[in-house]
């Protein structure tokens, strides 16, 4: 994001890891659904 012009001072990351799932992680699907990006405007 930030090669295509956004600030990094702009910019967050937060990893939940394991502490907050979507979805179950004993089948392939489950760990699939639970790799997941969100990208949220704040402005």
């Amino acid at each position: 994001m930030s090669q295509q012009g956004v600030a990094l001072n702009r910019m967050a990351t937060i990893s939940d890891g394991e502490a907050t799932p979507v979805a179950d992680n004993t089948t392939p699907e489950g760990r699939a659904q639970n790799r997941r990006v969100a990208i949220v405007d704040l402005s």
